[in-house]
């Protein structure tokens, strides 16, 4: 789909990243969507045509999953100095919320949970995230409907058990990014992601939690982060069955 940027009135800048920019735009419909621009910034030192091809890859890897819970991209421009790509307006972010404590338990888990089923459809497309954090969850809510989260931004998203290009190889946000997944040959699998998923699930959980509450199921977030991934679940599924076993019917 072709887009006619100048058309679309930017209201305000929502996020800086590493190599783009992403700002609130109004289209002249008065819809309000999110748009991602490759601005110019090298923050890797790998030159304009590796970051341009880095950011088209991250749009591809978009577009091969169609998920309720995975942000999808609906426009994008490759190709020339401003590449861009246009998402729905997510009027939350799970770390601006967690920082005005905004989160309660019961949400803390549709947030957990929802991160599962994206995480498994990432997987069964073939790639892992490796950047699960607060700051790429972000939340789309509508009057008299519950929110729905989404996991967003795939700039160094990879195929699974591949080695990741040159332009891909930046490493998720501590303490979530799986250890693997930073260091030489930033090789990395589904259990990666799990790693990132117990870090979340310790930091809403625990905090939320009873302290008979948090002892029934920390055993199972601890095996998901353990720094060597041979001791972590093998897959959501396995994940899902050791949750369910501990705690039934919540995740």
């Amino acid at each position: 789909m072709h887009l006619n940027f100048r058309n679309y009135k930017t209201v305000r800048q929502i996020a800086i990243g590493s190599y783009g920019t992403v700002d609130l735009v109004q289209a002249p419909s008065g819809n309000l969507y999110a748009k991602k621009t490759l601005d110019g910034r090298d923050n890797f030192g790998i030159g304009p045509k590796v970051l341009g091809a880095r950011f088209a890859a991250e749009i591809a890897m978009m577009r091969k999953i169609h998920h309720p819970n995975v942000m999808p991209v609906l426009a994008s421009v490759t190709g020339s100095q401003s590449s861009t790509y246009l998402m729905p307006f997510a009027n939350r972010i799970l770390w601006s919320e967690l920082k005005r404590d905004k989160i309660d338990l019961d949400e803390s888990i549709k947030i957990l949970t929802q991160m599962l089923d994206a995480l498994d459809a990432i997987h069964e497309a073939g790639l892992h995230h490796r950047d699960l954090c607060p700051a790429n969850i972000v939340g789309i809510s509508l009057p008299e409907k519950p929110i729905v989260w989404k996991l967003t931004d795939f700039g160094v998203a990879a195929e699974i058990g591949a080695e990741p290009g040159l332009g891909r190889r930046g490493c998720g946000r501590d303490p979530f990014a799986a250890p693997e997944t930073c260091k030489v040959p930033f090789k990395g699998t589904a259990k990666s992601d799990i790693f990132s998923w117990g870090e979340l699930a310790k930091a809403l959980l625990k905090p939320r939690m009873s302290e008979a509450e948090w002892h029934k199921i920390e055993p199972v977030v601890d095996r998901s982060r353990e720094l060597k991934s041979r001791g972590r679940y093998s897959n959501i599924h396995a994940l899902r069955i050791a949750l369910n076993k501990v705690v039934p019917g919540i995740f």
